[in-house]
Parts: structure tokens; C-alpha cells; sequence
């Protein structure tokens, strides 16, 4: 299930948490976005999490490195602010773009900050995926955004549209099949 600020609504206005607790209760009108917030604090505590059981890596030459080893065992996910010609250094495209500024990141994660991060595929498949994949639905301009993929495709949180491997934009070929 992923909440949605319009369905969130529909339920807060027509009483439904009331009869689904079968008691009062009063839901405050901004709460899609205190929902937003305690979904982007909670990611940032599991990535520091993550990143203290050595699943997760972050400095530019380090990730470079890494990539150039092993291609395909981590993902790399830039944060909203990544600037395209510091990715383009890079020796891939990032699989994901975070929802969160480097300084965002770099605050949980013990640096000044932190523009990319490198995460092992099995990190990324547990429960950081279903909420962040939750979160995208939550915020504002993510109908435009395509889900966050676990395959191999390029995705984004922060409400760009991202590029598949090709560098072809990735809503226009969805739409292109669906046609």
C-alpha cells in the first residue's frame, strides 16, 4: 500500500481513521506532511544504520574505486543536489536520486556531506526500498517520478524525471509502450 496526499485526505475529511479505531480521533490537516517528514527521518536513521553494519560507502574516490572493481554489486544513489558534471565523473549513472541534499545526508551520516553513496544491493532491498519507495508516493511532483527500481534501471525520488541506460527519458518510453 503507499499513501498518497490525496487519498490521505479523502480519509481525514470523510472520518475514516475515526471508524477504523472505533473511537475519536482527529487527524490534523497537514498530516500528509508530517507523514513526509517522519518517512524522510526514518530513511535517514536507517541509512546511518546501514552504514555503521559497513554496507554503505561514501567519498567520491572511494565509490569511483568501487565501481570501477565491481560494477554491479552496490547501487548509487546521488542526492538531489549531485551536480551532473560531478556524476559524470563517475564511471555510471546513479540508479537512484534521494529525496535528501547532500547536507541532509552527510548529517546522518557523520560528514559535512554526503553527494553520493554506494549501498549494497541487499541493504537496498530491505526495508529502505519499501519506504522509500513509499515516500515517493507522498510527495509532491512524484507522479512525475518514475518508482524507485530494484532492477538495474535508473530512478528518482526528487520529483525529476530520470534517464534510462540509454539516456532515452524513462516517462517517455513508458508512455510510448503503453501507447
Amino acid at each position: 500500500i503507499q499513501p498518497k496526499p490525496d487519498t490521505l485526505e479523502l480519509a481525514r475529511s470523510r472520518k475514516l481513521f475515526a471508524r477504523a479505531a472505533r473511537s475519536n480521533v482527529t487527524v490534523s490537516e497537514d498530516f500528509a506532511n508530517i507523514l513526509i517528514e517522519l518517512y524522510r527521518s526514518h530513511i535517514l536513521q536507517r541509512l546511518g544504520l546501514v552504514r555503521k553494519s559497513g554496507q554503505l560507502e561514501l567519498g567520491f574516490e572511494k565509490i569511483k574505486s568501487r565501481l570501477l572493481k565491481e560494477p554491479k554489486s552496490h547501487y548509487l544513489w546521488v542526492a538531489r543536489d549531485a551536480s551532473p558534471a560531478s556524476q559524470a565523473k563517475l564511471p555510471r549513472k546513479a540508479d537512484l536520486t534521494l529525496p535528501f541534499s547532500a547536507s541532509e545526508l552527510g548529517m546522518q551520516l557523520g560528514r559535512a556531506q554526503a553527494t553520493f553513496i554506494l549501498i549494497q544491493r541487499q541493504a537496498a532491498r530491505s526495508s529502505l526500498a519499501v519506504l522509500l519507495d513509499q515516500l515517493s508516493g507522498l510527495m509532491p511532483g512524484a507522479n512525475d517520478a518514475v518508482s524507485l527500481q530494484l532492477d538495474d534501471k535508473p530512478a528518482t525520488l526528487a520529483g525529476e524525471t530520470s534517464k534510462n541506460a540509454t539516456g532515452v527519458n524513462a516517462d517517455a518510453d513508458r508512455e510510448n509502450s503503453q501507447s
